[in-house]
């Protein structure tokens, strides 16, 4: 059975995901949806390719999307040569074959470029997740690529492999690069890890352990008939929170309330992404459940029309100016757009100057209350 590189850190610590997978698989269930987090990452991915191979950034992102864009870029930039590289590859299968050839692991790696003359060969992964920070050493998806790597493009045993590890802050803060180098006598050792994970992942009795906080949250497995151990994780995770929270240690509230936000909320969410998906194919898949629709929400079309009719009332121009929103956001896009144009709009920070210049002069703002408190974990 062929395992996917990204997923190396699952199996290693869950040797029994691999064949709890594949059961889910043959079963016949339909796989599950996306969510917009993922969808979201694609399209950040794809922007960060365009600009790299010459292309300007594509319509539609979001803002968010765009500065961690443009810092991948000015990361990769910074840290390769300013030539062509001999050999590059982007989002190209890629494969880790066993000493008899074969296949053991795939994967896609984000970007790969070998400059011979340097005698290095960069090697990227991009998480732009929202919050996501990881660090490149002793990471084993980029040990997996490294391997494949020197296998696909069969390059000098003298190369150094510079691992770059991109993540993407909170709202596109707190970015951070981590690197790792890979020499031969780490390829060595890292090919016998990958092989001894695939190994055991074989087994027909391999162990499943699950953590709800951490791999099983990609786990096709994870909540179904196929991994009951996650079932009786996520039963022992929401039990306990079932009962009078007042009863609860002040240890027990932080790790319940941990559980929450990072395991079964989101396995919640996931589950209500996979039922929608399930119903929308056959509304009789499961009896009990069918899809609702939410009543819709009325918009203003024309504020000019409601105000020539809010007029005749008697409604003064400062009333009805007080009862339309507009936020700071709505219009710093407006502005990006009407200072030069929708073919060339201003660039975010160009906007962001212009905005609050144009603020300062009118002295129309005000900071708003704070809002009400939020629980955070704090390191």
């Amino acid at each position: 059975m062929k395992l996917r590189i990204s997923s190396a850190e699952r199996h290693y610590k869950c040797p029994g995901a691999a064949n709890a997978e594949t059961a889910r698989k043959e079963s016949g269930q339909p796989e599950r949806a996306s969510g917009p987090d993922a969808l979201a990452g694609v399209e950040t991915h794809m922007a960060i390719h365009d600009v790299l191979a010459g292309r300007p950034i594509p319509d539609g992102l979001d803002s968010w999307q765009e500065q961690v864009c443009k810092w991948a870029v000015d990361e990769v930039k910074k840290y390769e040569p300013d030539v062509e590289p001999d050999k590059l590859i982007v989002e190209q299968e890629i494969y880790i074959n066993s000493v008899y050839g074969k296949i053991l692991w795939t994967g896609h790696p984000d970007r790969a470029a070998y400059y011979q003359n340097e005698g290095v060969l960069h090697l990227w992964d991009y998480k732009t997740g929202r919050g996501t920070q990881i660090q490149a050493a002793r990471n084993i998806q980029l040990r997996g690529y490294a391997v494949a790597l020197t296998q696909f493009l069969e390059i000098s045993s003298n190369t150094i492999i510079r691992a770059h590890l991109l993540s993407a802050g909170e709202d596109g803060e707190d970015e951070r690069h981590t690197s790792v180098e890979f020499r031969n006598a780490d390829i060595a050792d890292a090919f016998r890890d990958m092989f001894e994970i695939w190994e055991r992942s074989q087994a027909k009795d391999a162990v499943r352990t699950p953590d709800l906080k951490e791999h099983c949250k990609y786990c096709l497995a994870c909540g179904t008939e196929f991994c009951p151990e996650s079932l009786a994780a996520l039963d022992g995770s929401v039990l306990p929170i079932k009962q009078n929270v007042g009863e609860l240690a002040p240890r027990d509230m932080v790790r319940y309330w941990v559980n929450w936000h990072k395991a079964i909320k989101p396995a919640g969410e996931a589950l209500d992404r996979h039922i929608k998906a399930l119903l929308k194919a056959d509304e009789n898949a499961l009896p009990g459940l069918g899809l609702g629709t939410q009543t819709s929400v009325r918009e203003i079309t024309d504020l000019n029309a409601l105000f020539s009719e809010a007029q005749k009332l008697g409604m003064s121009s400062e009333t009805f100016v007080g009862c339309c929103k507009l936020t700071l956001k709505a219009f710093h896009d407006a502005v990006r757009i009407t200072a030069k144009g929708e073919d060339k709009p201003l660039t975010h920070k160009e906007a962001d100057a212009l905005v609050n210049r144009m603020l300062a002069l009118a002295d129309c703002f005000r900071y708003k209350p704070k809002a009400r408190p939020v629980v955070i974990k704090e390191d």
